[in-house]
This record gives structure tokens, sequence and C-alpha cells, in this order.
């Protein structure tokens, strides 16, 4: 019997290992959830061969990561969304600077439901999405395809990143979280939905810390239900080194709005 009640925690932890999470109902419009804190994956720099007439150069077009999320079951969500409408994880993105001071680059959604279930209009089809991945670009390849498929950066874009690196930033411990269906606020800043060629666009200069923030979210109403949580970890380049691009001298980029209007663009976040 004994063996028999080993064996059943046993698959049971095998099965569940990343759903480790407490939820409890408070009301028909509240809930009170205990997830642990996000964590990153990995980041790696995104290498970017530019230059003119064979003088080709590597600097880099920003990062790449992928972020561990909570995995929260079907049901829990199912349930969720009856009480507070939340259908999505909602991500923000910050970025602490050398001189101090946070400033938010943007925010994404990442839907938890794969659309509305066959033979009901009314109920929707929940997923257990495990990570995001996506990139923060500099200015000069953020903006479009077009912008980063030039022979020479916009912008004047000379910047290489030697080294991004994974830091503990808060408590590992489990974040406890109270939501009411009233609990909205709105969302500051550029939104947009996670996909495999989603990028952030993270300013001229790329040094400093970036902290990761996910609340849950109502995509159809596009706010944020309840507070946010901190990943317990956060991402640090701590430098960024000139590259001499000398065959670049002189480029302007061609096919964009008026130069009137290429210098009124505001990219140096």
């Amino acid at each position: 019997m004994l063996y028999r009640k080993c064996l059943f925690f046993l698959i049971l932890n095998i099965i569940g290992c990343d759903a480790n999470y407490s939820y409890t109902p408070l009301s028909k419009k509240s809930f009170k959830i205990e997830i642990p804190r996000g964590s990153i994956n990995y980041v790696t720099p995104v290498d970017w061969r530019v230059g003119r007439g064979g003088k080709r150069k590597t600097i880099s077009k920003g990062i790449r990561l992928s972020l561990k999320l909570p995995v929260i079951t079907k049901g829990d969500l199912e349930d969720i969304y009856k009480k507070v409408g939340s259908d999505a994880w909602l991500l923000r993105i910050s970025r602490k600077g050398p001189e101090g001071g946070t400033k938010v680059l943007g925010n994404i959604y990442l839907p938890l439901t794969k659309g509305k279930a066959r033979g009901s209009s009314r109920s929707l089809n929940f997923k257990r999405l495990k990570r995001a991945v996506f990139s923060i670009y500099y200015s000069a390849a953020a903006h479009s395809k077009r912008f980063e498929n030039f022979p020479c950066p916009a912008f004047g874009h000379d910047k290489i990143i030697p080294k991004a690196r994974i830091i503990n930033a808060t408590s590992k411990r489990p974040s406890k979280l109270s939501v009411h269906y009233r609990d909205s606020a709105g969302v500051s800043g550029k939104l947009k939905i996670i996909a495999f060629t989603t990028r952030i666009n993270g300013g001229m200069k790329m040094a400093g810390n970036y902290i990761f923030e996910l609340a849950f979210f109502n995509s159809a109403r596009k706010v944020r239900k309840g507070p946010f949580v901190k990943f317990k970890e956060e991402i640090v380049i701590p430098q960024e080194a000139p590259v001499d691009i000398r065959s670049c001298s002189g480029f302007t980029p061609k096919g964009l709005p008026g130069e009137k209007r290429f210098r009124q663009f505001k990219f140096g976040r």
C-alpha cells in the first residue's frame, strides 16, 4: 500500500512539475494565486554583418532571449477567465540604464487560448504556455525589416554587444496575488502580440539591466488584471563596443521618408 502511494506521488510530481503553484477561488469575481516567479532560459547577442564594397564588419542587431513562464492548468485558466476576464499574460519589458532611472521599452501580450472551442461560441480553448521567445533590437534594426536589410545601419549605429548575462535580481520565492474583477489598469507604452518575429525597440543605446514583469491580461479590452510579478532574474548588458565601419562613411539610406521626417524619428530611448 505504501509502495503504491509513493508511486502515485512520484508520477504526479513528474506530470505536474511545471505547474508549481496554488490556486484558490475567493468569490465569483476574485481569486488568490501563488505562482513561481518567471526565469530566463537564455540570452544571446544577435550578429549583424554590414558594410559596402566587400568590406564587411560585424556589429549587433541586439539580443534574442527566451523566458520561462509560470504554467497554469487549463481548468484553472478557465476559472480565472470566468472570474476576471483574463485570457493572456502581459509581459512588461523595462531597462535600468547605467546612469540610473528605469524606462518601459514595451509590452507583449501572450495569448493563453487557441481561439473558440468547437461547438461553443462562449468557451475558449486554453493552452499551457511555457515560454516566450522574442528579440530586443537597436533602433537601426527594430523599426522594420527594411531597416534591417540596409547594407549600412541607419542612425549611425556602429555598436557590438560583447556579452549579455543573466543575474539573480529578486527573491525566488513564489509571489502571492489576490485578483478581483475590478482590478483593471491600462497599458502604458507600445503593445505587441508575441510571435517568433516579435522585436522590442531598445533604442540607440542598449547597455543596462533588463527587467521583466508578468501580469494577467484581458486581450479584448487591452487592460491588465491585478498587479505585476517581477521575474526572479534580469539580463545585463554591461557595455557596448564601437566598431569602425569606414565603408559606410557618408551612407544615406534610400527609400526612407523625406529627410526632414527621417530626422524626426524618435528612437533614442
